[in-house]
């Protein structure tokens, strides 16, 4: 998909809110080359699922060092009793962010905020990340936890005036757009 789709280098021009190009390839596997393809792309940050081999997380980190640029751990599928393990394992690999993130297939009455407070209590020394499901109604709950990076995606993309979106969630983070 990523030779159909423009590359992530051209988004500020096609998006002027856009502020950092995340690859969400929640990588399984070949980190390294994965990741490297992204990266000259244009992006800036490359996921990789918490699911796959340490082995894997590593190469991906690797190239995010040699590349300049960052990568999130996503937390997608760890069950809510194994976040805290399992993120402590990944704190130790030292990526940029671990993200609890709600799939978007999960009902509607889950949430990343249980999630996101075991990973704000176990988290030493990597950014924590949040994303799925937030929304106008659920970003100032999921804002007392301190997520060090939100990622909104549907609130805004399936909004009927997603600029008028984007700007609530703006004052809703208290900065000015």
């Amino acid at each position: 998909y990523l030779y159909e789709r423009p590359s992530a280098r051209h988004s500020e021009k096609l998006y002027p809110v856009f502020q950092r190009g995340l690859a969400d390839y929640k990588i399984m596997d070949g980190g390294y080359a994965l990741a490297e393809i992204a990266y000259k792309a244009g992006a800036d940050i490359v996921t990789v699922s918490a699911q796959t081999w340490d082995e894997t997380i590593l190469q991906t980190i690797q190239a995010a060092r040699d590349y300049g640029k960052q990568v999130l751990v996503d937390m997608m599928g760890i069950k809510e009793e194994d976040i805290a393990e399992r993120g402590k394992q990944i704190d130790n690999m030292h990526p940029d962010y671990i993200c609890t993130h709600r799939a978007v297939s999960v009902n509607r009455e889950t949430s990343s905020e249980k999630t996101l407070k075991i990973l704000r209590e176990t988290i030493r020394q990597t950014k924590i990340a949040v994303a799925g499901g937030i929304d106008l109604e659920t970003l100032p709950k999921v804002l007392t936890y301190q997520p060090d990076l939100v990622i909104i995606g549907s609130a805004i993309t399936n909004a009927t005036e997603p600029r008028k979106v984007t700007k609530q969630i703006y004052e809703i983070m208290g900065k000015k757009k």
